[in-house]
């Protein structure tokens, strides 16, 4: 007995927040104790019920509260304390209220109430007797709740579906409305790309969870749908929005004019006829996609061909294409003939061995006045290196580099200055003439003199005289045509004074 009182108190906090649960019930309960003590309600005057039965009815209701709010499975534990027999009234109600603390009984009330488990009229209960009238009791309020339940439910849903039958009379009213309006080429355009689009998802990538888990087509097999209703199918089939006007024109495509329902066979037709033409278009659309892939393919393969001349100096200087080294040389090649030949210039490419690329490039800069670019200068550097040690690949010999243009200038002297034959009277007298014959050994026109704007005319795509013949001859390779002006001609500068050449590094 102690330990049923002592879990008892314990339970008594853990039972406190059902306290709340119970007032719907409550309310119920006190209905149905009204009911059974002769009270209406009408608007007649309520009688008054004895004390007796007022305290059996309270009672009656705080038992079956109980009974319903019991849990079998979690609350056994509770009834621990009525394992004893021979329980009277005051007994009674001192176990329960030890059991139940949050639903206790006065002394009347549980006197009252005592005879509803009494089941063999001996005027005390025993545990059993009680236990399974308080399970009788507990399972009857449950089902008593449940149909309470259902029944509220179904109220409910059948409201719902009322409203839902008005909103749809409505929408239909409205479709049916917008139906009559004319609906222009561009709302049709736009229903069938948007139909067009759903049915080559369908037959391309179709799958149930795809299309929101309906299968396929089967809910358009409906003889006569709606508007509203094939609105509703397309939208969760395939989550397809159609405006009013649009599903319109739609309508008309599939049925005809003056239509307002659409036959579920002629809609699956139209809808695979649609698929089956989007399908074609996008096999189209790929072949002439794969068409001009190969195309980009081909002319990118072609250009990397082109490339593949492209030299790397050794160790990583950088990379030159063989239009970079003609460029270098065409630029060398116009200042081979008038290279400045002091000892103290020119013998600063002869000391200290050899010259790494970036003091190669500031002592041609300082020289010849010629500014080489990066790839020029790897291009350079990779002639100068032809045939040597690779240990000196990204070093530049000096002297090898001033014998390559003392022979570009030399070359550049036994060239003729004239290009083509003098016309008769072409040239005026008293004209000052540049020119020097191909070689002294070979026949040569002594004669043939060409005045110095001639010579610019002829050879302005090598200032410096020196042909691609001579240059091929020499170098292997051959320059590019140089169009643009030197700096010394833009400038207007005269070359000839050493001050004017100082300004110009």
């Amino acid at each position: 007995m102690e330990e049923a009182i002592q879990y008892a108190d314990d339970l008594r906090a853990s039972n406190a927040g059902t306290q709340d649960l119970l007032g719907t019930h409550d309310t119920m309960m006190l209905r149905t104790a009204e009911t059974a003590t002769g009270k209406t309600t009408g608007g007649k005057k309520k009688k008054r019920t004895s004390k007796r039965e007022s305290v059996k009815a309270r009672a009656r209701q705080i038992v079956e509260r109980t009974a319903l709010m019991h849990d079998g499975a979690k609350d056994n534990a509770q009834l621990s304390a009525f394992q004893g027999s021979g329980l009277k009234g005051k007994e009674f109600g001192r176990q329960w209220n030890k059991a139940f603390p949050c639903s206790k009984l006065t002394t009347a009330e549980a006197k009252a109430v005592l005879p509803y488990f009494d089941v063999d009229g001996s005027g005390d209960i025993d545990g059993a007797e009680f236990l399974v009238k308080f399970f009788d009791l507990s399972q009857k309020m449950k089902r008593e709740q449940r149909g309470e339940h259902r029944v509220r439910s179904a109220y409910l849903e059948q409201k719902r579906l009322e409203q839902e039958g008005v909103e749809q009379r409505k929408e239909e009213a409205r479709v049916a409305a917008a139906l009559k309006i004319e609906f222009t080429k561009e709302d049709k355009k736009e229903a069938l790309r948007k139909l067009k689009k759903a049915a080559l998802e369908y037959k391309t990538r179709w799958t149930p969870r795809s299309m929101g888990g309906m299968q396929g087509l089967s809910g358009f097999e409906g003889t006569k749908i709606s508007p509203v209703v094939l609105r509703s199918l397309l939208q969760r089939t395939f989550d397809l929005n159609l405006s009013r006007k649009e599903l319109g024109a739609l309508i008309q495509a599939i049925q005809g004019h003056g239509s307002q329902v659409v036959d579920g066979k002629n809609f699956v037709t139209f809808f695979h006829r649609l698929g089956a033409k989007a399908q074609k278009q996008q096999k189209h659309r790929l072949a002439i996609r794969r068409e001009w892939d190969a195309l980009v393919e081909e002319a990118a393969e072609q250009k990397r061909r082109e490339n593949e001349d492209f030299d790397v100096v050794d160790g990583g200087f950088g990379a030159y294409h063989p239009l970079d080294l003609e460029s270098a040389y065409a630029k060398l090649g116009e200042r081979a003939t008038w290279q400045v030949r002091s000892r103290p210039l020119t013998q600063q490419f002869t000391e200290g061995g050899p010259l790494n690329p970036r003091d190669f490039r500031r002592r041609v800069r300082s020289e010849f006045d010629v500014d080489l670019t990066e790839r020029e200068l790897s291009a350079v550097v990779a002639s100068l290196n032809e045939g040597g040690a690779d240990a000196d690949a990204e070093l530049v010999d000096g002297q090898r580099f001033l014998k390559r243009m003392n022979m570009l200038n030399s070359t550049a002297r036994r060239l003729p200055r004239v290009e083509k034959t003098p016309v008769a009277g072409d040239w005026i007298r008293n004209e000052r003439y540049n020119a020097r014959p191909i070689t002294a050994d070979r026949y040569t026109n002594q004669d043939l003199f060409s005045p110095k704007r001639q010579f610019a005319k002829f050879t302005a795509f090598d200032p410096c005289g020196v042909d691609r013949q001579t240059l091929m001859r020499v170098t292997g390779r051959t320059p590019s045509p140089v169009k643009k002006k030197a700096l010394r001609q833009r400038l207007g500068v005269d070359v000839s004074r050493r001050d004017n050449m100082e300004f110009l590094r």
